[in-house]
């Protein structure tokens, strides 16, 4: 399976305890789900509703392009792609 690095931002990284995690899958579903098991309870219910998708206030792109969360199962990756991992912003 390919590797992925998942990078995390803001808020997240400071609940994840680490800006980034190497994880395997062979799509951004697959990832999302071992990245699940990896978090702190904190991270992960902030980033995870009840049925283990992703909340839609986050913002997640694959290199450079932004993913549609209806997509995530069939979003193929490759090995060193980047998951970037953005939770809302606040601020005023």
């Amino acid at each position: 399976m390919p590797k992925v690095v998942v990078k995390f931002y803001t808020a997240l990284k400071d609940k994840a305890g680490t800006d980034r995690l190497n994880m395997e899958g062979a799509t951004v579903g697959q990832v999302l789900s071992r990245v699940a098991e990896k978090l702190p309870e904190e991270a992960r219910s902030g980033m995870f509703d009840g049925s283990g998708k992703v909340r839609p206030r986050f913002t997640l792109c694959l290199n450079s392009t932004m993913l549609d969360p209806k997509q995530f199962g069939s979003t193929e990756v490759q090995e060193g792609d980047t998951l970037h991992v953005m939770p809302p912003i606040a601020g005023g």
